[in-house]
């Protein structure tokens, strides 16, 4: 595995496991299946409803140029199987972007993702990006803002 390679797959890793700590503090059981499924990353069952929901978790990746803040944005696939696989055509119910720089989570239903690549823009206070809506929405897993947070 080159470099690159490494650096990202240690990204997303840990991008899975701030997702499980942050799942977890919500009252929500993140389960984390062995070897590697091939289009997800983990189960979410919701402790008062046992309800489950299959969630693949990205870590976004920045773009932009130096100073100009109208063109950074945050970018993951929707795709998996390398690209072969659009997320709406497997069993996954969320996708899970997480954007450490601004510890910025948008979980989105993937029947609402239109596109093979997401952007997103965490850092623009009153964005009106396709998939700013989708910006800390754990009530999707059954947490509602008011729930008590295990710990902050």
């Amino acid at each position: 595995m080159g470099y690159k390679a490494r650096i990202n797959s240690e990204k997303g890793t840990a991008g899975e496991l701030r997702f499980c700590f942050e799942a977890y503090n919500r009252g929500l059981s993140p389960c984390v299946p062995w070897g590697d499924p091939s289009c997800f990353d983990i189960v979410i069952i919701n402790k008062r409803t046992g309800k489950p929901a299959i969630v693949q978790v990205r870590t976004g990746s920045k773009l932009g140029h130096g100073a100009y803040t109208n063109s950074i944005r945050w970018q993951v696939k929707g795709t998996c199987q390398g690209d072969r696989v659009h997320l709406r055509d497997t069993n996954v119910d969320f996708l899970v972007i997480y954007c450490a720089e601004y510890n910025a989570w948008y979980i989105m239903p993937v029947s609402k993702i239109a596109a093979r690549t997401i952007h997103v823009y965490p850092h623009k206070k009153n964005s009106r990006g396709q998939y700013e809506k989708f910006r800390d929405r754990w009530r999707y897993f059954g947490f509602s803002s008011g729930d008590q947070v295990l710990l902050n």
